[in-house]
């Protein structure tokens, strides 16, 4: 028996999508991850075996091989739990899905069955919309993250249970259900979608599917479906974005440190002022307590917004780095000012790693670059900053790829004039 479902993993800070097809088959009871996995995604036939046993589902006593595919791509991270356990439920026959087609499956799962949230969901949502998905199912702490994304239906669930519904007493309903998920022609399901689809970009909502039905068997036969079938709509787990807030209560929140509190030092002022119109690097030089720090903390309250594009592109950055704490307020419209601790290593400035990670000058970008007391940094650290300031973009290579990370921003410096 065979299946497929669909998740997606970070290749620097840019999506992937990743096919994950199960195969059982006769043999001693076991389950083997195969086509690059690390060490999380190798631990996931644990977690995946528990969380379906006490969710109450069975989980198959068959020889259990599970491929991502590509193969030859190497993968990270603990987002393919859930596309594993539904993969096998379904295969299993215990869940049936017929749009898991064009449905993403992000989140990792607990020994219990509930759903944790996980890393980079931004880029991965964003990379499933360019490949013609127009739907992701995921945990709800991630749910504020992806609908970020026009265009995507966000369901989000808790737990493993949820997936579960109402039983239908004739099998001509669950057809009509599954026609009009997958929008068979001919069938009066495709009129609905289509309609409630127009609705929904007409009002500025993601748009796509308009039902995924679950139906769920309670037969422990595998691939059997003799017991009453039940049909879940997942329409009740959809994720409704939150309301924005105005911009007078972000601005009251965001800009903390005024660029008006500055007073006197009208040459320094200038300077900041031109810099901010060009986006000019700068470097500050004064004895101890003259306000050097002080006033570059205060320049990015005169620097215009991000546009809608730059805002995207700074938000899947955070995302992939793990650091986007608050996706309940949208995109992040405030320019990047990061301040590194002058004992950074090259790599921390730049990015690296096993799998490489953005480093400080890709979360600076479209932002500032604060170096406090620059002669303290090492020279090595401040030498690896030629090429980014150069190019506005970071290359690591590595024995299988070579990432690339975005790196435009304003380097802002300060010294004391003597040690």
């Amino acid at each position: 028996m065979y299946g497929k479902m669909h998740s997606a993993c970070l290749y620097g800070i840019e999506g992937v999508m990743i096919g994950v097809e199960v195969d059982l088959a006769n043999g001693l009871p076991q389950t083997n991850i195969i086509g690059l996995p690390d060490s999380a995604i190798r631990e996931a036939a644990l977690r995946v075996r528990s969380a379906v046993r006490n969710c109450g589902y069975r989980y198959p006593q068959q020889r259990v091989t599970i491929n991502l595919a590509p193969a030859d791509l190497r993968k990270e991270g603990s987002a393919f739990d859930l596309a594993i356990a539904v993969g096998i439920l379904t295969t299993s026959g215990q869940l049936v899905m017929p749009s898991a087609g064009k449905t993403l499956m992000i989140g990792e799962l607990a020994l219990d069955g509930s759903l944790r949230p996980v890393t980079g969901v931004l880029p991965m949502v964003e990379a499933a919309r360019k490949a013609g998905f127009g739907a992701v199912l995921l945990p709800r702490g991630n749910a504020a993250e992806a609908a970020l994304i026009g265009g995507m239906r966000v369901y989000a669930i808790d737990h493993l249970r949820e997936l579960r519904g109402q039983e239908q007493p004739d099998s001509s309903v669950l057809s009509a259900d599954a026609a009009k998920c997958s929008g068979a022609p001919g069938t009066s399901g495709e009129t609905d979608v289509t309609a409630h689809a127009g609705e929904q970009h007409a009002a500025g909502e993601p748009g796509g599917v308009d039902s995924l039905p679950f139906p769920v068997t309670t037969d422990s036969g595998a691939g059997t479906l003799s017991q009453p079938v039940m049909a879940l709509s997942l329409e009740h787990l959809r994720y409704a974005p939150p309301v924005i807030f105005s911009a007078s209560v972000e601005a009251a929140d965001i800009l903390k440190e005024d660029y008006s509190d500055v007073l006197g030092q009208h040459h320094v002022k200038r300077a900041l002022t031109i810099a901010a119109a060009g986006m000019h690097n700068l470097l500050l030089i004064g004895p101890p307590g003259t306000g050097k720090t002080m006033m570059i903390k205060r320049l990015p309250g005169i620097l215009p917004a991000l546009t809608d594009s730059e805002a995207l592109e700074v938000t899947q950055i955070f995302s992939a780095a793990g650091k986007l704490k608050d996706a309940q307020r949208g995109l992040i419209r405030e320019r990047p000012f990061r301040s590194p601790h002058h004992t950074i290593s090259g790599a921390g400035l730049i990015g690296g790693g096993g799998v490489p990670k953005p480093g400080e000058v890709s979360l600076a970008h479209r932002g500032i670059l604060f170096l406090d007391e620059m002669p303290e940094f090492t020279r090595s650290v401040l030498e690896v900053l030629r090429q980014p300031m150069e190019d506005h973009v970071v290359t690591i290579s590595r024995a299988r790829a070579a990432f690339t990370f975005p790196a435009r921003f304003m380097l802002a410096a300060s010294m004391n004039p003597c040690p």
